[in-house]
């Protein structure tokens, strides 16, 4: 019996706040950066207005180690994402991409506004992923799905 499960290796995840309108001020925070990966490590990182724009440097990082049972809880829940609501205008983006150990990839993108669920174990509820990765990964003002 061979063992071809595909398994996360880590997942990316880029929030962005930039909506139409006035340009935000230089040390306005309007970008994010997520890293999960399955042993544990976190990485999370934040550009204001200016870095953002000049491609270099940030506001915020933070490096942590997450428990490996709770990892593995978020890539199911995170493999298990369907379709988020439609594309809304002016209010910012998220980009996950998910990075699986067989070198392939695969892609979630959305508008910054939550609305993004999975189902798990053959629950019937909704589970809010916003929620989950905010309880598990504890960092503060991180936008993960919404603004």
């Amino acid at each position: 019996m061979s063992d071809d499960i595909t398994k996360i290796k880590f997942v990316h995840l880029t929030s962005n706040n930039i909506c139409f309108g006035l340009a935000p001020d230089d040390n306005t925070e309007v970008e994010q950066y997520l890293k999960i990966e399955a042993s544990g490590e976190v990485s999370f990182s934040a550009r204001n207005y200016k870095q953002y724009n000049e491609e270099k440097g940030y506001c915020r990082e933070k490096h942590i180690s997450i428990d490996k049972s709770k990892v593995e809880y978020l890539f199911q829940l995170i493999e298990n994402i369907y379709e988020t609501d439609p594309y809304a205008t002016d209010v910012g983006s998220f980009n996950l991409v998910i990075f699986y150990d067989n070198g392939s990839t695969r892609k979630i993108t959305g508008s910054l506004i939550g609305n993004v669920f999975s189902r798990i174990n053959g629950e019937e509820s909704d589970i809010d992923l916003n929620k989950v990765i905010r309880r598990s990964i504890p960092i503060r003002k991180m936008w993960v799905f919404n603004g």
